[in-house]
């Protein structure tokens, strides 16, 4: 089933955004690919085993 990005493109037009793996929730959003990466790798938890 294909996935509807409209409420993500309305609330972050313009601006580049990093998605979670489940395509659907914010990790983090800024004007430029390097500002979105350095806040998404501050904000996503991994887990070690």
């Amino acid at each position: 089933m294909a996935i509807d990005w409209t409420k993500i493109y309305k609330k972050y037009k313009g601006l580049w955004v990093a998605l979670k793996q489940d395509e659907k929730t914010v990790v983090a959003s800024g004007k430029t690919v390097r500002e979105v990466m350095e806040k998404a790798k501050k904000r996503v938890i991994t887990t070690r085993f």
